[in-house]
């Protein structure tokens, strides 16, 4: 096990190799590595250049819609991904659904936030937006 940080002199005097601040050095460090070859024989491919942050919205165009996905999903793009969020009520909850592009579930979860319902007109009249992961769903009324 590599350990991040820097060891006090007792913990650095017991080890065989002197610890760096660059993570990959002190993997080479182990006597005991295992590299694995690209098999695939292909360079991996960097961007020449930043795109402009206009460029970066929706960068994944919708796909067409899953049948098993719900009408009222919303598309959210990421970057090279993207999800269909559906958002509904139960039991005084918002329940939110993500889907991928082929309706399989990526995560449910029941959120209770006074400050929605105390704003909540109509639920086809929000819109799901960034940042919206399995842990945190941001909604714009």
């Amino acid at each position: 096990m590599l350990r991040a940080g820097k060891p006090n002199w007792r913990q650095r005097f017991r080890l065989k190799f002197w610890l760096t601040p660059t993570p990959l050095t002190n993997v080479h460090a182990f006597y005991n590595q295992t590299i694995i070859k690209n098999i695939s024989g292909k360079q991996p491919a960097y961007p020449s250049f930043k795109p402009h942050k206009k460029f970066l919205q929706s960068t994944l165009p919708q796909p067409p819609k899953h049948p098993n996905i719900p009408e009222d999903a919303q598309w959210l793009a990421g970057e090279g991904a993207g999800s269909w969020f559906h958002v509904e009520t139960e039991k005084a909850l918002l329940k939110i659904t993500r889907y991928s592009p082929s309706a399989t579930i990526e995560c449910t979860g029941f959120y209770d936030s006074k400050k929605v319902y105390s704003h909540w007109v109509d639920l086809h009249a929000c819109t799901v937006t960034y940042p919206s992961h399995c842990h945190r769903v941001t909604i714009k009324l």
